[in-house]
């Protein structure tokens, strides 16, 4: 009887294990857009240009894994390395652009211009894989770190609030002069998507940006902070309480650091941090300026979004489909799969999301 049972659960253990190798994970992403989008985009979508298929490999393809796949830095490339440049601000302020290299060929330069902007409080080191990717698409690929980002120094009592656009815009008006010649796109990961996206709301007529893709946005951002799951919050607020405190001796000039560093609720804390320093009355008053989802239908470059509907941090509620119908130069690629900024495909652990970004700015600029 013993010996039976044994062999019962064995051979349910094997069928489990088996059907889980066996099932194929795999999808096609679904797109959304207007019923006449503009041209490139029409083009895109008529000839099947984005048809990759996202396959995550069967242990991971929940989201919560893929998004601490990221987390962990996974398969990031070792043969990455970056040259420094320090932009001075107007204000006094400084940011910082980390170009890439490949560390055997640090003379390789592409033609055209990549700008990277991080999440959160992300560095260049963790885009490490898409700038390689950037650099072998003949990119010339620079990451923006914001005041007091990515180990900068932070010389005025001021950080980058979510969506001010204007240190943006001085760097980009920077290369127009230094690339004359050369085309210009950006990609934005997370809370660098909403940057990116506010920047192109503010600016639509004269962007200097050819071409834009958002990894992951958060769209409405006041919204999205109500919602965060609290696991994710207290992990985004615990990041950016430590990078306050680097900053602590020339913040607290403006930034009122024991109720900054005692609160758990991010709505506070963007109020206290960004808010009041730069001026804004209250929460209502700074979401007003900063929200992404008020730049949104403003855009009028071609512009492509990625969303899982499995992002456990910008959660599949806060897709706004809504905006992909009406703004024909915007286009929405969703899957179920693939966590927050994650995207993890196939054995390799290659990032899809990445490759599906390069092949969308490649038909752009073509």
């Amino acid at each position: 009887m013993f010996k039976t049972l044994i062999i019962i659960q064995s051979n349910v253990c094997y069928q489990l294990l088996n059907s889980l190798f066996r099932k194929d994970f795999s999808e096609k992403p679904i797109f959304y857009h207007s019923d006449e989008p503009v041209p490139v985009i029409q083009n895109i979508i008529k000839n099947g240009f984005l048809s990759k298929t996202f396959s995550p490999v069967w242990w991971a393809r929940n989201g919560h894994v893929q998004t601490l796949l990221t987390a962990l830095n996974v398969n990031k490339p070792t043969d990455i390395s970056f040259k420094r440049e320090i932009i001075k601000l107007p204000d006094g302020g400084q940011l910082a652009l980390d170009w890439g290299h490949v560390i055997d060929n640090p003379h390789l330069e592409g033609d055209d211009i990549l700008l990277v902007l991080p999440g959160l409080t992300g560095a260049a080191i963790d885009y490490r894989s898409i700038v390689k990717l950037g650099l072998q698409r003949n990119y010339r690929v620079v990451v923006f770190n914001k005041r007091g980002h990515g180990g900068l120094e932070l010389t005025t009592a001021k950080l980058q609030s979510f969506g001010y656009p204007y240190d943006v815009r001085f760097v980009l008006e920077n290369f127009r002069k230094r690339f004359r010649e050369r085309k210009i796109h950006a990609i934005g990961f997370s809370a660098g998507s909403g940057l990116l996206v506010s920047y192109l709301g503010y600016f639509p007529d004269d962007p200097i940006i050819d071409g834009a893709v958002a990894v992951s946005p958060g769209y409405d951002a006041e919204h999205l902070l109500k919602i965060l799951p609290n696991f994710y919050a207290f992990l985004m607020l615990m990041k950016l309480k430590f990078m306050i405190w680097q900053h602590r001796k020339v913040l607290k000039k403006a930034v009122n650091m024991r109720r900054a560093v005692s609160t758990s609720c991010f709505e506070e804390f963007e109020q206290v941090v960004y808010g009041a320093p730069n001026g804004y009355n209250d929460i209502k008053d700074y979401w007003k300026e900063n929200n992404p989802i008020m730049a949104l239908k403003h855009i009028k470059i071609p512009v492509m979004c990625i969303s899982s509907m499995d992002d456990p941090v910008c959660v599949g509620e806060v897709v706004k489909f809504d905006y992909f119908y009406s703004n024909p130069h915007s286009l929405l690629c969703a899957t179920k799969r693939g966590g927050h900024c994650a995207f993890f495909h196939g054995s390799e652990m290659k990032r899809w999301a990445e490759d599906m970004a390069l092949d969308f700015l490649h038909h752009i600029k073509n």
